[in-house]
């Protein structure tokens, strides 16, 4: 992966994470600008220095969080893959050279799949409200 690639996955898993991003232009005088600032952190952490690529600590968070708020979730890690496995909506199975690089690919999947079920469902609910003007029910 070059530069761009890691640091555009590196701010799609803070996103995941409830980082918040506090551009520069959102405030000059704030100490912390052009960062992300995420629960229970005192301090900002520019988008460069995001290390989930590359961090076993950063990466464990984010198992945390998916094993908290899906519980539904298994995850299975062995030495060299790992599987994520949904009951009746998906599996991702991803095997690397390192447990690191297959949890990482592994975690970016499910992530990219929790966007497009977000995306369909508010398509589905656009078209919906669109029927709706098209029929208007009357009480």
């Amino acid at each position: 992966m070059n530069k761009q690639e890691i640091l555009y996955n590196n701010k799609l898993i803070a996103h995941f994470m409830d980082g918040k991003y506090w551009p520069k232009s959102w405030n000059p005088f704030k100490k912390y600008h052009n960062r992300y600032e995420f629960p229970g952190f005192r301090i900002g952490i520019p988008p460069e220095q995001l290390m989930f690529h590359n961090h076993w600590n950063w990466l464990m968070w984010v198992i945390n969080k998916i094993e908290n708020d899906y519980p539904k979730v298994q995850i299975t890690i062995e030495e060299h893959k790992c599987i994520f496995r949904w009951e009746g909506k998906f599996t991702i199975t991803k095997i690397a050279r390192t447990r690191f690089t297959a949890i990482y690919q592994s975690i970016l999947d499910f992530i990219k799949y929790l966007d497009d079920e977000k995306r369909e469902e508010e398509l589905k609910k656009a078209t919906e409200y669109a029927e709706n003007l098209k029929n208007p029910t009357i009480f």
